[in-house]
C-alpha cells in the first residue's frame, strides 16, 4: 500500500510538471509572437512616417481658442504660445477668430521633431490657459494639424 501511495505522488508530480511546461511554453510563445508583431508594426510606421516627412518637412497648424466657461460654444481672439520640446524655442502666434473658424499657420511644426510641441494660451488679461495642448511626435503625420485650445475668460467682480 505504501508503494502505491508513493507511485501516486510520483505520477502527480510528473503530471504537474508536464502541465506547467505546456502552460509556460504557450505563454512564452504568445509573448514572442506579440513582441515580433509589435516590432513589425513599429518598423512599418517608422517607414511610413519617414516617407511622409520626406514629402512634408514642415507642417501647417489650424488653431482656434474656445472659452470653456461660456454657456454656448464661444470662441476668442487670443495669443498662443507654441513650444518646441526638442529645441526649447517658443513661438508666439495671434489667433484672431472669434467666429470659431480655424486660423491657419503655415510651417508651424517640423515633421522630424522627436519630442513634440506644447501649445497654450498666453496668460494675459482677460484670458488664461486652462492647460497645455500636446502635439506628440506621433501626431506629426498629417497636415494641417487641427487643435482647439480651451481657455477661460475672467472679468472684474
Amino acid at each position: 500500500m505504501a508503494k502505491n501511495k508513493n507511485q501516486m505522488w510520483v505520477y502527480l508530480a510528473i503530471a504537474l510538471v508536464v502541465i506547467g511546461a505546456i502552460a509556460g511554453g504557450a505563454r512564452f510563445l504568445s509573448v514572442a509572437d506579440s513582441t515580433s508583431g509589435d516590432t513589425t508594426v513599429s518598423i512599418i510606421s517608422s517607414s511610413e512616417k519617414a516617407e511622409f516627412c520626406a514629402n512634408n518637412p514642415a507642417l501647417d497648424a489650424k488653431l482656434r481658442v474656445r472659452d470653456v466657461l461660456s454657456s454656448t460654444k464661444a470662441y476668442l481672439n487670443a495669443t498662443v504660445l507654441v513650444k518646441n520640446m526638442e529645441t526649447g524655442s517658443i513661438v508666439e502666434k495671434e489667433v484672431t477668430s472669434a467666429s470659431g473658424d480655424f486660423v491657419t499657420f503655415s510651417d508651424l511644426f517640423d515633421c522630424k521633431n522627436t519630442a513634440g510641441y506644447e501649445i497654450y494660451v498666453k496668460g494675459a488679461s482677460p484670458s488664461n490657459s486652462d492647460g497645455i495642448i500636446v502635439v506628440s511626435s506621433e501626431d506629426l503625420v498629417t497636415t494641417p494639424i487641427e487643435r482647439t485650445i480651451e481657455t477661460s475668460v475672467f472679468g472684474a467682480f
